[in-house]
């Protein structure tokens, strides 16, 4: 199984849940946050890339009709290059545009986590 989800979109967003949907928590959500700090997050997100088995899904049209279906590493590299299109990076390394990836992820969790303490 699994230990959570990182849904993608093609229109550039990138969320991180539990496999029922739910909020992250404990060690989780801790690691994740780690790759919010300043300065080089790299570490961090490389750190959670390794530890923790991912799910990755993107909800895409197939057939006429949306589904949520396990991302590919050509969906990844686009929706890298939709966020970060100015970066010279190279997002057909699925290892790197998951780094890139889990980092956008991180900063939507502290974004929900803000808002849910207003």
């Amino acid at each position: 199984m699994k230990d959570f989800i990182i849904e993608v979109s093609t229109c550039g967003s990138v969320t991180a849940c539990t496999n029922d949907g739910g909020i992250l928590l404990g060690d989780i959500l801790d690691d994740i946050l780690d790759c919010t700090a300043g300065g080089d997050c790299e570490p961090a997100c490389r750190y959670v890339q390794e530890r923790y088995t991912i799910d990755w899904r993107i909800v895409k049209r197939i057939d006429g009709k949306y589904q949520n279906v396990t991302a590919s590493a050509e969906d990844k590299r686009q929706v890298c290059e939709e966020i970060y299109f100015e970066a010279e990076s190279d997002f057909s390394d699925e290892e790197l545009a998951e780094v890139y990836l889990i980092w956008e992820a991180a900063h939507s969790v502290a974004r929900e986590l803000e808002e849910s303490e207003a």
